[in-house]
């Protein structure tokens, strides 16, 4: 079995603040709130390595492995990445 997914996540906001940002941009999927600052901190790193956090795609597998980590969007790498994590 297998699917993708599409979501948003919101490192220190309060649920007010994402309830506010979902009215205003009308998103169409899941916005959760990282209460454990565990995204901060995959942020920093990203900002420190030069690389933009917005858009980020991150691929896991079924298991639960980081297959892949891409700060551009790419919808033929991203579709390439996917099959090859099927397989």
């Amino acid at each position: 079995m297998w699917g993708v997914a599409q979501g948003g996540l919101r490192g220190g906001d309060t649920d007010r603040v994402i309830r506010d940002f979902v009215s205003q941009t009308q998103v169409s999927f899941d916005v959760v709130r990282d209460d454990e600052g565990s995204y901060s901190s995959f942020r920093r790193a990203l900002q420190e390595a030069s690389v933009s956090p917005f858009p980020l795609d991150v691929l896991i597998d079924g298991s639960g492995r980081l297959v892949s980590v891409r700060g551009e969007y790419d919808p033929e790498a991203l579709r390439r990445e996917i099959e090859a994590a099927l397989r």
